[in-house]
C-alpha cells in the first residue's frame, strides 16, 4: 500500500537545497504538515520545514513553505481562514520567504492573504471547472496574492494552455506582496 503523509505521517525529502542550487533552481519549496492528530508527526514536519529554510538560505535560495492543513485536528476545515492564517504565521516564523496556501474558503481571501507578511501563492484545490479556477485566481489577485501555483486544475483541463492564459490574464494585477 502507498503511504500517506496525512494518514501515516510519512514525508520524504527529494532534493537538498544544495542540490537544487546546483541544478539551477530559483527557489526551494517544502511542505509543512499542520493539523495532524499525532503531535510528534506535526513537530517532525515543522522541524524539517525549519531545516529546509535554513539550508535554502545557506546556499542563497529563497524558500517557499507550503503549510498543508491536514489531519484529524483540521478535518473538514482545511481551508478555514483561521487554519490558513495559522499556517501562514507558522511559515513566516520559520523564516519562509513566501508561502503557498490553498485558496481560502469563499469570502476569506482578503483576510487570509492580508494576514501575511510575505508573498502568498495560491495552490490548487481539487480540480474544478475552468471558470471557477479563473474566478479563484482573480479573487486571490484582488486580495493581494503574488500569484498562483496551480497544478491539478491544469492537469484536468481539456485545454490547459487556454486555462493558463485565462488565469494569467485574470491574476495579472499589482500585488500588495510583490515577490521582488
Amino acid at each position: 500500500p502507498q503511504l500517506s503523509p496525512v494518514a501515516d505521517g510519512v514525508g520524504v525529502t527529494v532534493s537538498t537545497a544544495a542540490e537544487a542550487a546546483a541544478s539551477g533552481a530559483d527557489a526551494v519549496i517544502h511542505y509543512c504538515l499542520l493539523g495532524h492528530g499525532d503531535p510528534r508527526v506535526e513537530a517532525d514536519y515543522v522541524d524539517r520545514a525549519a531545516r529546509a529554510v535554513r539550508e535554502a538560505h545557506a546556499v542563497g535560495l529563497p524558500c517557499i513553505l507550503e503549510p498543508l492543513i491536514r489531519g484529524t485536528n483540521a478535518e473538514g476545515r482545511e481551508r478555514d481562514a483561521a487554519h490558513l492564517m495559522w499556517g501562514i504565521r507558522t511559515a513566516e516564523e520559520l523564516g519562509a520567504d513566501a508561502v503557498k496556501v490553498e485558496q481560502p474558503a469563499d469570502g476569506d481571501a482578503d483576510r487570509v492573504i492580508g494576514s501575511a507578511g510575505v508573498p502568498v501563492l495560491l495552490a490548487s484545490t481539487p480540480p474544478i471547472s475552468t471558470s471557477e479556477a479563473v474566478r479563484r485566481a482573480a479573487e486571490g489577485a484582488r486580495a493581494g496574492a503574488a500569484g498562483v501555483a496551480y497544478s491539478s486544475d491544469f492537469f484536468a483541463a481539456e485545454r490547459p494552455a487556454d486555462l493558463v492564459a485565462s488565469i494569467r490574464s485574470a491574476a495579472l494585477t499589482p500585488s500588495r506582496k510583490d515577490m521582488s
